[in-house]
């Protein structure tokens, strides 16, 4: 019913069904809602603050992006952004380090999440508050791209793991 469309009511929904099946299955109610819930959740709020939709590809070449340019949708965002890729650099996005990293599944997106938080201090908070929660940015935007991926699989194993246990 839902399509493509990621939202906090398909995150109730979802979470409803998940809690249902795996009460069905023999588990508690609540750890299907929540198992079901969270990634919907996340993904709504990933699409909410990127604008696209996440993935578990690696992006295309880096591309020109000024300091407060949102991540570029199928680009890579990986690494420090600002001014023309340097293919030569190493943290740069198109650098060394970035084209490694574009290769690890969901890599790209998660910088596509950090960029947005990034972007947003910077012109909200200033450049200093930008620097100083850079690399503690990671953490949230990990978790939350990586619950946001799970969506189709989480689900499944828990159910799974509820008919083992029994």
């Amino acid at each position: 019913a839902y399509g493509d469309k990621w939202s906090w009511d398909r995150a109730a929904v979802s979470g409803l069904a998940g809690g249902g099946i795996n009460e069905l299955a023999g588990g508690r109610f609540m750890d299907g809602f929540l198992f079901a819930a969270i990634p919907v959740a996340s993904r709504a709020l990933y699409n909410e603050l990127v604008n696209y939709d996440t993935t578990w590809e690696s992006g295309g070449d880096a591309v020109f992006k000024t300091e407060t340019q949102m991540p570029v949708e199928r680009a890579n965002n990986v690494g420090t952004q600002g001014g023309m890729p340097q293919p030569k650099s190493w943290f740069h996005e198109g650098g060394y380090v970035s084209r490694f990293a574009n290769r690890i599944p969901g890599i790209n997106a998660v910088a596509g999440l950090h960029d947005t938080f990034q972007v947003n201090l910077d012109i909200y908070l200033g450049d200093f508050t930008r620097t100083v929660l850079n690399v503690p940015g990671m953490l949230p935007a990990a978790a939350i791209t990586y619950s946001a991926l799970v969506t189709n699989y989480a689900p499944v194993v828990n159910c799974q793991t509820v008919l083992e246990r029994r």
